[in-house]
């Protein structure tokens, strides 16, 4: 935010990848096998994870994505996964205007971690709405809402608070 945090973004690329297998075969299990029948019921060929890429007007790019944290780090070219372009740069919009009027509006779960209500996919729809971009939901948005019980919920919210302060401690929560 100190470098680019003031600067106009151009440009979004909203990117998914599917999930590692080992997470999705865990989560799968730990959820009695409800992740894979919900995947298969809203016929989806996969689990994804989100990241946004982010293009300013120096040409500068910038990746962020919402993990046990919030990462920030330049965006490696050789970063695979599909994605949707779309062109910002008659909204004049700033980083930091579109991630502080994210925030103000919900508040410390914004960056917290939940795999129910505050995952990857509600990070980035968060900042696309508050960007004024819409029409990328059924990109983003798999809903497995009734998929994630309770047990499986807090084994998740556990593992990336550990996770988290872990990266914290041992600073590789900050990118460049």
């Amino acid at each position: 935010m100190n470098s680019k945090g003031d600067m106009k973004m151009i440009r979004y690329d909203i990117c998914r990848v599917p999930i590692d297998s080992k997470i999705k075969a865990i989560s799968n299990f730990l959820s009695g096998g409800k992740i894979v029948k919900e995947q298969k019921k809203n016929n989806q060929d996969d689990v994804f994870h989100l990241y946004l890429v982010i293009t300013f007007e120096d040409g500068e790019i910038f990746s962020i994505e919402k993990n046990e944290i919030v990462v920030v780090s330049k965006h490696k070219t050789d970063r695979k996964g599909e994605c949707k372009s779309v062109d910002i740069s008659n909204k004049n919009l700033t980083f930091n205007q579109v991630m502080l009027s994210a925030e103000k509006k919900h508040g410390k779960n914004f960056y917290r971690y939940d795999a129910r209500t505050f995952n990857c996919q509600n990070f980035l729809l968060n900042i696309l709405h508050e960007s004024g971009v819409f029409g990328f939901d059924n990109f983003i948005y798999q809903d497995f809402r009734q998929s994630i019980s309770t047990p499986l919920r807090e084994a998740s919210g556990f593992a990336t608070d550990i996770k988290a302060i872990f990266g914290r401690l041992f600073q590789d929560s900050i990118k460049q």
